[in-house]
């Protein structure tokens, strides 16, 4: 406020008289002004100061009369100066202590000087602490006074600021002293920090309830009181509390009697004999006693739950209740007493508890009825067991066949029962009398038995008890029992009475069973085996003739004797074996041997010792069996010897074969060797037929040899795999590059089908895995004339992180296998028919040591086929995976976004479409020339067309043709590669160039080679070859000069090594070395480039001179030495190697061979 706007106020209220009075008669608390537009202009005469509990040098400055007005009250002063007039209003002002007050006020409009804002001008009528001070503080305290319930109000500082008359009855603390006072010292220490929780509690502005229990001032009783602390919160500042305590010292006396009363009620309730159960007015259950749980078997969560509805209720004759014939039902409809119904409860296990129930209905509010219910089952059970025992009885009586009799003597008649009259087959009415009763006793010794026991039991009072047989009223035969007792009256006999049972099947099986005993006895006596019969003290019961010709007892009477006293040498061992059989095992030996004195070799014997058994089940001794087979165990040992001869000897043949191959090998590597350049030199048709035929010919007897030395060293078990990191993508494509030219000369197609879920290295004998999948590639070629061969492999399934199983399937559209001939064509020597071998040829080896060597992997070859259709080989392989992969670089496939593929055969462009799939190439397929030329005249572009050549209608050139003529697409306007079966048609090559054609790739085309293919984007056009013609099998030649020791002792093999290694390398210089001696020294003063060693040769053999030329070089240049040997036998690789060789070639060996090794090694 600046001294400017007081000066103002004042000159604007001297200046109106009516102003001037206005405020004498209404500013009661003092008056104060309010500028709206600034909050700031703020002015109060000391009065109203006063009235805030201000002195005015407690404001100072200007900014400190915002400790006056609170925000709230400033914008109802604005908002009243928009309205203007004049009012009445409460407002909120700050005290000194940063207290709120609120006032009473009248509001009017102090009149603007001129160029002025208008201000608010404000005359306090009263405070709210004024407000009390009055008679209505007067009133309120006498009704507060007047309340049994303790009524107060204390600050944020525990301080009292008001008290009724209350505290003095319960504190002894007259109202008028409580105020100013702490908390602590109106209640007391103790009950003050019982109430601390709750005090901090309402401090934090949270209501409060709790119960105490005080003591009164005077000490004379306690109290109960439930309290209320209620928190004063202002401006969200909790100011205080206001305290409500209620005395509930009655409601809390009566509330205990009543707990007490109905703890007394539950005792009884829950203690009662009896079963009680309350409904509702729904028929639903309110309350039961722990007897009804007991009755019922169900826990009180389960009565909640309503589970006894689950139950079935039974009436006395087992028959179901309705659900309104229950006794509860019918007392609540009809409201009616209904006592003592007899009710069975099946539970869930199917047991029955049977009640008997009384039910009373109540018509309470809460009650319907009352159900009292009494366990009966005790005694119905008793009831039901009284009436099944007699007609069991009954039934027993007759299952069992025993009969009742009885004899009147004085009267002469008898009374036999249902059962008696049954077995002697007579009519229900038949009247006995013991004359007619002997008559049914078989005569003979049954009769004069019971005659006998008649006139003991009545002369003597004897009981008897006999068997005898009875002929009955039938004819029929029939053992029974009989057993009677006497009535004596006055040492006279008057009356007889006793039971009949029938034994017949009992007599029978005695009899049978001796029978079978004396027959037993008799098969022992004269068995021709070694065996006795002991009882359990080991007593002789029987025994053979053979059993006392071997232990040396012929003549002897062993009956009756211990066969511990016969032999009283007997073992502890035999003794315990004895021991154990009495207690029902049964021991044997099949083969045990030993030296009796004497003998020259040892005596085998085969013996049994086991119990045997009474008719009552017992053991009743045991039994001994014994048998000499010391001839059969010779004659097995002899087995064994002989067994082990022919091993030799199949051994020995395995070695003969191993030696014969090799002899055999090393003649046909100069035929092979020699045929192979021939082919190779400038021969007319009729020459180059005849040296072609003696080429085959040669190698389909090597194909022999190898299938025959093969199938001997796994009959031998002389072949071990070798296992390896494998690439099965590169061994895909050496399998099928082995077989795919003969493929295409019959104009078949082949197929690769490698999934892209097979991992690419694997841990497994490649070389053998090869072998297997060659071999049924070879097979399909043979026996298809047309269509197509597939290799497949794929993922089967996943068995760890390093380990899956892999399918090899070769599918072939041939000539297929007949159902009968399936298995015949993997046995030995064998195929499918006689026909087969004269047309195709073959040993019938290769499926043989296919499923040989599959059964070392742990498989075996499995077979589809449909005769005339085809058929599908394959194999599943658990391989261990490798994570050596290392991904090749084709980033450049990102850059192809559509390509064109064009092939007649599905699966061709079916597995093209899964190639590109893979790295997410788009792309269309079409399955002739005809639909390419239309995709391409619609305007279509692709960055690459895939065009297959051999295609019926158009073939590849000629769609290309009219690419490039009638379309008028470039080379660079439209890429093409061309997919062809002809690896060296010189022709094809031609016409492709002069077609811009960028490549010609020969089928079937890989995914790696696809990959790179793809990767090149702008593919590089293949160089024009010669147009000249060139032989089919020409090979490349090295002009530099070198120097080759060959060291080989045969003169054809040598002269053929010469011949082609000349041929490969035209500038070489080629020594000779006969032997290994001679190859040693020869490479000392020769100094060769390159060694070609022979294994088998005389004085020292290939080996030996590799190690001797090795240990020489020490540390000096070290020359390559390729083996050449005529030994294909397991192991042979490694030797050569171990011997320090760098390569390895296998006799018969062509020019293909030489070169990949010369090249390799003078690269």
């Amino acid at each position: 406020m600046t001294r400017n706007f007081e000066t103002e106020v004042h000159n604007r209220i001297r200046s109106d008289e009516e102003l001037y009075f206005w405020l004498q008669n209404e500013a009661m608390e003092g008056f104060w002004v309010f500028d709206p537009g600034s909050e700031k202009n703020f002015w109060c005469n000391p009065k109203f100061l006063k009235t805030l509990g201000f002195e005015k040098r407690d404001l100072t400055g200007i900014s400190e009369f915002d400790r006056i007005l609170t925000p709230r009250t400033a914008e109802v002063l604005k908002r009243f100066a928009e309205r203007g007039g004049s009012e009445e209003a409460d407002l909120s002002f700050l005290r000194n202590d940063r207290s709120p007050i609120s006032v009473r006020n009248k509001l009017r409009i102090l009149p603007s000087a001129k160029d002025k804002p208008s201000l608010v001008l404000g005359a306090a009528l009263e405070t709210q602490d004024s407000f009390f001070e009055g008679d209505l503080e007067i009133h309120l305290r006498t009704l507060l006074d007047s309340l049994p319930s303790a009524i107060g109000y204390w600050d944020k500082n525990l301080i009292n600021r008001f008290a009724n008359r209350i505290y003095l009855d319960w504190f002894g603390i007259d109202p008028s002293n409580v105020k100013g006072k702490h908390i602590r010292e109106v209640i007391g220490e103790t009950l003050y920090q019982q109430n601390i929780p709750s005090l901090e509690g309402v401090l934090q502005g949270k209501e409060q309830r709790f119960e105490r229990r005080i003591p009164l001032a005077d000490g004379s009783a306690f109290l109960y009181v439930l309290g209320n602390y209620i928190p004063d919160i202002r401006n969200g500042n909790v100011e205080g509390f206001y305290v409500i305590v209620n005395d509930i010292t009655s409601v809390r006396e009566t509330t205990e009697q009543l707990r007490k009363s109905e703890v007394e009620l539950n005792m009884l309730f829950e203690a009662l004999p009896v079963g009680v159960t309350l409904l509702d007015h729904n028929h639903e259950v309110v309350k039961t006693n722990p007897m009804l749980e007991r009755i019922l078997s169900i826990s009180p969560e389960g009565l909640e739950k309503g589970l006894y509805k689950n139950r079935i209720y039974l009436r006395s004759d087992g028959s179901r209740f309705a659900p309104d014939e229950l006794p509860s039902h019918l007392a609540r409809k009809k409201n009616l007493l209904v006592k003592d119904v007899v009710v069975g409860i099946q539970k869930e296990d199917d047991l029955v508890t049977w009640t008997k129930v009384t039910a009373i209905p109540l018509n309470l509010p809460d009650y319907s009825v009352m159900i009292l219910t009494y366990d009966i089952t005790e005694s119905k059970t008793f009831e039901t067991e009284l009436i099944r025992a007699k007609g069991l009885l009954e039934q027993t009586s007759k299952l069992v066949r025993i009969g009742a009799w009885d004899m009147d003597l004085k009267k002469k008649v008898g009374t036999w029962s249902s059962v008696t009259k049954e077995m002697h087959e007579v009519d229900q009415d038949f009247v006995p009398d013991i004359n007619k009763g002997l008559e049914f006793v078989k005569e003979g010794e049954s009769r004069n038995k019971i005659v006998k026991a008649l006139d003991g039991l009545i002369e003597k009072g004897i009981p008897y008890d006999v068997e005898m047989q009875l002929v009955t009223a039938k004819g029929n035969e029939l053992w029974v029992r009989s057993v009677a007792d006497a009535e004596f009256e006055n040492g006279v006999c008057i009356r007889i009475y006793g039971a009949i049972y029938d034994i017949d099947e009992r007599k029978k099986t005695e009899i049978a069973l001796f029978k079978e005993r004396s027959r037993l006895l008799a098969f022992v006596e004269h068995a021709p085996a070694a065996v006795a019969m002991f009882d359990t003290e080991l007593k002789y019961i029987a025994y053979s003739e053979r059993w006392m010709m071997e232990y040396h007892l012929t003549g002897k009477n062993v009956l009756g004797i211990s066969h511990y006293e016969i032999f009283p040498n007997i073992s502890r061992e035999w003794k315990e074996i004895h021991r154990r059989c009495l207690s029902g095992e049964v021991v044997k030996n099949d083969e045990d041997v030993w030296r009796p004195a004497g003998w020259e070799h040892d005596q085998y014997l085969r013996w049994e010792v086991r119990p045997w058994y009474q008719i009552d089940g017992s053991i009743g001794g045991i039994m001994m069996f014994t048998q000499d087979i010391t001839e059969s165990c010779l004659q097995r040992e002899e087995l064994k010897k002989s067994k082990l001869i022919a091993e030799r000897a199949s051994s020995a043949k395995s070695e003969f074969l191993a030696n014969m191959s090799h002899e055999i090998r090393t003649p046909l590597n100069g035929i092979i060797g020699f045929t192979d350049l021939l082919l190779r030199t400038n021969l007319d048709s009729t020459q180059y037929q005849y040296m072609q035929t003696v080429y085959q010919s040669a190698g389909s007897l090597l194909d022999i040899i190898n299938d025959i030395l093969d199938f001997s060293k796994i009959e031998a078990g002389k072949l071990e795999l070798s296992y390896e990191m494998t690439d099965v993508l590169e061994l895909g494509s050496q399998i099928v590059n082995t077989i795919k030219f003969q493929a295409h000369q019959k104009d078949l197609e082949v197929l690769v089908n490698i999934s892209p879920a097979v991992p690419k290295y694997v841990n497994t004998d490649s070389v053998r895995l090869k072998q297997i999948l060659v071999n049924l590639l070879s097979n399909a070629v043979k026996f298809t004339e047309e269509g197509e061969i597939e290799l497949k492999i794929e993922a089967r399934r996943k068995e760890t992180d390093h380990a899956a199983v892999l399918r090899f399937s070769v599918r072939d559209t041939g000539i297929g296998i007949a159902l009968e001939n399936r298995q015949k064509i993997f046995d030995a020597f064998a195929q499918e028919d006689a026909s087969t071998t004269r047309r195709f040829g073959g040993t019938g080896l290769g499926l043989t040591i296919s499923n040989q060597l599959l059964a070392m992997m742990g498989s075996k070859l499995e077979l589809e086929s449909s005769l005339g259709k085809g058929s599908t080989f394959y194999f599943d392989l658990t391989l261990e995976t490798l994570d050596n992969e290392e991904e090749a670089d084709w980033s450049g496939l990102s850059e192809i976004k559509k390509v064109l593929v064009v092939d007649d055969n599905d699966n061709n462009r079916k597995i093209l479409q899964e190639m590109l799939g893979l790295r997410s190439i788009p792309c269309e397929l079409v399955k002739n020339g005809t639909e390419a030329v239309e995709k391409l005249r619609s305007g279509n572009r692709y960055d690459l067309v895939l065009m297959d050549y051999h295609m019926p209608f158009l073939d590849g050139l000629e769609t290309v043709k009219i690419m490039r003529e009638k379309l008028h697409l470039s080379e660079n306007d439209q890429p093409v590669v061309l997919l062809s079966s002809a690896s060296d048609d010189s022709a094809l090559i031609e016409e492709s160039n002069v077609l811009g054609i960028r490549e010609v790739i020969v089928k079937p085309i890989y995914i790696r080679q696809l990959y790179d293919l793809l990767g090149r984007n702008r593919l590089v056009r293949v160089p024009s070859r010669k147009t000249e013609k060139t032989s089919s099998g020409e090979s490349p030649s090295l002009k530099k000069p070198v120097r080759i020791l060959v060291v080989e002792d045969n003169p054809v093999n040598m002269l053929l090594t010469k011949s082609i290694v000349t041929r490969i390398l035209p500038a070489a210089k080629i020594l000779e070395a006969t032997n290994g001696m001679d190859g040693v020294e020869k490479n000392l003063s020769f100094t060769p480039d390159l060694i070609f060693m022979d294994i088998q040769m005389p004085d020292m053999n290939g080996y030996e001179a590799t190690k001797a030329i090795r240990n020489l070089e020490a540390g000096h240049r070290h020359v390559p030495i390729i083996a050449l040997t005529a030994g294909i036998v397991a192991g042979e690789r490694e030797k050569c190697i171990e011997a320090g060789m760098d390569d390895y070639v296998s006799k018969p060996a062509v020019q293909a061979d030489f070169t990949k090794v010369i090249l390799k090694w003078l690269n």
